[in-house]
């Protein structure tokens, strides 16, 4: 059998598998299935006092069998033991191995966990801001440190053996998704990777592609959970089961009835009245939780806020779900953990506030906090002493954290743009928490009632299985230059068109290539059918779609589809011309772009200060000009009013005035009228034919423009990315690297051009340390919400600081004119409101300063950032070595306090 036909395995688990036999027939299966094994993998069980699942020994086989495996299985379900066995191998086999993952902070706790399995001595790491025992025979990393490595041929890949990658259904990240690809494609062939997934409904397809790109791959997917989850609704204070007893698939009557409101009041016999549902607060399920022995508990909140908020809402309620004993202990581990702040700095973190919720049993965890309080709670909830941790769903994904239960206050979260309910997957990565291995028979999910969000609904989240992997890979600039500093353009392509997104968009074409088959059959028959003896009835049909489409100010496919285009290679900053709903021309100044889905959206600020948003319904389109935003913001009422007004000045200047985009409804419905087919007696009979025709015909080309754009979609991006490279300079026309491409090799950040150009305009030269630190921050910084900042162009030339950022804003339009024109994906818009706070940073301000300056801005979220800049001035040493000294000194004046914290202890 062919590696690509060759069928999956699907495993249950030996509890699912055996769980009618008794304990000695389990121990005779299990002896049995040891017999199978090698000596090595016989050895490795030895160690082991309990039996692995079924999947766990059928992925081990494999690794025996010199196979790569790719595992699905829930989370919590053992998928570690997995990447244990591998390691062993590796290091059995005198090979190195290397365990990835997608954060550092998963990363640092994968470190501490082998090094307890294995030895400090076997174990390294290797995060970008953290090196320890890199040439140890495992070194855990993230992602991108593998593919930094790989692509600068670091001789540790020379004896690689085995890659592990944990959590590799993160190659659906937008961001993040791409580098798994990159590692995947650019490991040697000689190297076996172990994938380990959360259970994804598609992970035979993934299956396939890594066979395809990799060779021999087993496919393991386990969809039982190690231990069973209950499924919850909290109404009116009230707790009960979501289904009927027994595993039933029904709901449960009781909880229905509640809702509906069906039994009497007291005094209404006669009358069924519905009684109001009081919303359950988070005082009263923590309470019943604690009553029912349902602790320690998850409860998911969708904002950092919100967490907070909850934090303090219990604590201030009195509940108190430690003994005096464990909030002791509690005390001492912070205080012990917390002895070098000072008080400022503990004020600023609000410690105090922190610490009198732990010891109550509660705290939150969300990116707003310092890594050291999140490890904090890490521990103190892992140890048992904390009882609520009120968490972002970040906290979800792959942090080791397991609760008996998990509170769900909303289905809904905000996504940026809007409030979106959870899919089925985030609730079952969310729900995947709650459950202690070998400590819980059962696991608790507990979903609040409220009017939108029903029994049926949260049944729906809890039974669905179809939680499908889609690849976000996509080519990248600085990916780009490093594939042709080996290869030639058409291997390039060729490489980047065996991703994984290539893959699927592939296998999606088979599907739409039938579907064209079938309708050139039917439009051949509606052709055969179309006559009349008076002309071509065909084009007077045509005729009249372009009359009701122009009486309706519809766009046509043609103008939709450069409308497509327009919105996707437009810039912020824009002078748009576009019909409105009514039909009528319109200016508008692009201050946003949105992308759902693959579709972009843009929001543009009209000339009455209105923000509106487009699509390609308001085709057709064409950009009248540009203008520079100048750090002004639509979000703020007074900068909308001064854009608005620039808008106007430059319809003025630039003598714009509205234009008819196609020939009149008048001249249409004349040539309408002297058609010859127009007077025609069956012509009714003719025009229902030619719709039929036409309808065929469109839906034929639609289906011709998605296999074009499926087919080709990464090689044209790629082809788009590579203009705009060689207009730079940075390619030379046949996809030679200049220096500047060698530059760029160097440049591993979400903007890789922009740093790049910004050291190449040489802005960054006469920086000092703190100022060349600011002046980065400029380069990456992406708020979260709206931001204070200084305008660039009312301070720009007061010092070099401001000179820098000039020039960073230069750059930013520079890089945007050539994409534009190149129509290649856009680079993002970094924001300058947190160069002075960095700068400041570096000069020795306290963290409460930086706070007190930066409006909105968390404790966590500076720290974060603080260490971007720091991993950047890392790049920026080998990028551009006579700022090396510079750098130096920046990285040394950032790294001190709360930023230096939160090393691996």
């Amino acid at each position: 059998m062919s590696p690509a036909r060759r069928p999956r395995r699907r495993s249950t688990g030996t509890e699912g598998a055996d769980e009618d036999l008794s304990p000695a027939q389990r121990y005779a299966a299990f002896t049995r299935r040891q017999a199978e094994t090698s000596p090595r993998l016989r050895f490795f069980l030895d160690g082991l006092d309990f039996f692995p699942d079924d999947y766990q020994l059928d992925a081990m086989r494999a690794l025996d069998r010199g196979h790569g495996v790719l595992v699905a299985a829930p989370t919590g379900a053992g998928k570690t033991l997995i990447a244990e066995y591998a390691l062993t191998c590796a290091v059995d086999a005198g090979e190195r191995a290397f365990y990835t993952t997608p954060i550092k902070a998963l990363s640092n706790q994968k470190y501490r966990d082998l090094c307890a399995r294995f030895s400090e001595d076997t174990v390294g790491l290797a995060t970008g801001d953290v090196t320890i025992n890199a040439h140890a025979p495992i070194v855990v990393m993230t992602t991108e440190v593998a593919r930094n490595m790989l692509y600068r041929g670091d001789s540790r890949v020379s004896d690689l053996g085995i890659v592990v990658m944990d959590e590799v259904h993160y190659l659906a990240d937008h961001f993040r998704g791409p580098v798994w690809e990159e590692v995947i494609l650019h490991l040697p062939d000689y190297v076996r990777i172990v994938s380990l997934s959360a259970t994804v409904s598609n992970a035979e397809e993934f299956g396939e592609w890594l066979r395809e790109v990799r060779g021999d791959t087993d496919v393991i997917v386990s969809e039982r959970r190690p231990v069973p989850l209950l499924q919850h609704m909290c109404v009116g204070g009230q707790i009960y089961p979501l289904f009927a007893d027994g595993g039933s698939s029904k709901l449960n009557r009781a909880l229905t009835s509640t809702i509906s409101g069906s039994r009497p009041r007291p005094g209404h016999r006669r009358h069924r009245e519905r009684r109001p549902i009081r919303r359950s607060s988070i005082v009263e399920i923590v309470g019943d939780l604690a009553e029912k022995q349902m602790l320690p508990a998850i409860c998911f909140i969708f904002s950092r806020l919100g967490c907070d908020q909850t934090v303090s809402a219990l604590l201030t309620s009195g509940l108190l779900l430690t003994t005096p004993a464990e909030a002791a202990q509690i005390g001492a581990h912070i205080t012990h953990a917390c002895a070098d702040l000072d008080h400022a700095t503990r004020k600023a973190l609000r410690l105090a506030e922190f610490q009198a919720a732990a010891e109550a049993g509660i705290a939150a965890h969300h990116a707003g906090m310092i890594p050291l309080l999140k490890d904090l709670v890490e521990e103190l909830f892992t140890a048992g002493l904390l009882k609520v941790v009120c968490a972002t769903e970040t906290l979800a994904l792959g942090i080791n954290m397991p609760a008996k239960t998990v509170v769900i206050p909303s289905l809904e979260k905000w996504n940026g743009r809007e409030r979106v309910r959870l899919t089925p997957g985030q609730y079952t990565q969310l729900t995947g928490r709650a459950g202690r291995r070998s400590l819980d028979t059962v696991g608790h999910a507990v979903v609040c009632y409220q009017r939108d969000q029903p029994p049926e609904v949260v049944a729906s989240l809890a039974s669905k299985r179809s939680y499908a992997l889609v690849s976000a890979f996509h080519p990248t600039y600085n990916m780009s230059v490093n594939l042709l500093m080996r290869m030639s353009v058409s291997e390039a392509r060729s490489l980047m068109e065996r991703s994984f997104a290539q893959f699927q968009a592939d296998r999606a074409v088979v599907g739409k290539a039938a579907y064209a088959a079938r309708l050139d059959r039917k439009i051949a028959r509606a052709a055969e059918s179309l006559t009349c003896s008076r002309g071509d009835f065909l084009a007077y049909v045509r005729l009249t779609q372009r009359l009701r489409d122009a009486e309706h100010a519809r766009p046509n496919a043609a103008q939709r589809d450069e409308a497509r285009d327009l919105i996707t290679a437009a810039r912020v900053g824009d002078v748009l011309a576009y019909r409105d709903d009514d039909g009528a021309q319109r200016t508008g100044l692009v201050v946003a772009q949105s992308e759902d889905d693959g579709l972009f959206r843009l929001d543009v600020l009209t000339r009455k200060a209105g923000v509106l948003t487009l699509s390609a319904r308001n085709a057709p389109m064409s950009v009248l000009g540009h203008l520079d935003l100048a750090g002004l913001r639509a979000t703020r009422p007074r900068d909308r009013q001064r854009l608005a007004s620039q808008l106007r000045r430059a319809e003025r200047e630039w003598g714009w005035s509205p234009s008819p985009f196609a020939p009149t409804v008048e001249q249409l419905r004349e040539d309408v009228r002297t058609h010859p087919c127009h007077r025609c007696p069956d012509r009714k009979a003719h025009q229902a034919k030619a719709r039929t025709y036409i309808r065929r015909m469109r839906k034929r080309e639609g289906v011709d423009r998605d296999i074009a754009r499926q087919t080709s979609s990464i090689g044209t991006t790629f082809e788009r990315v590579r203009e705009v490279l060689t207009v730079l300079g940075y390619l030379t026309e046949d996809g030679t690297l200049t220096d500047a491409g060698r530059l760029l090799a160097l440049i591993h950040t979400e903007y890789d051009l922009l740093l790049s150009e910004v050291i190449r305009a040489g802005a960054l030269t006469k920086l000092g340390a703190a100022d060349l630190a600011g002046a980065l921050s400029a380069c990456i910084y992406v708020p979260r919400s709206e931001t204070t900042g200084e305008s660039i162009q009312a301070t720009r030339h007061r010092s070099a600081l401001h000179r820098a950022l000039g020039a960073i804003e230069d750059a930013k339009a520079r890089i945007g004119a050539v994409e534009s024109e190149a129509q290649a994906p856009r680079t993002g818009q970094p924001d300058p409101a947190m160069a002075r706070a960095v700068t400041r940073w570096a000069s020795g301000a306290g963290l409460e300063d930086i706070l007190d300056q930066v409006e909105g801005l968390t404790p966590g979220d500076f720290v974060r950032h603080i260490k971007q800049v720091i991993d950047l001035l890392r790049q920026l040493r080998l990028a551009a070595p006579d700022m090396a000294t510079s750098a130096t000194a920046a990285i040394s004046a950032l790294r001190r306090g709360v930023v230096a914290w939160g090393d691996p202890r």
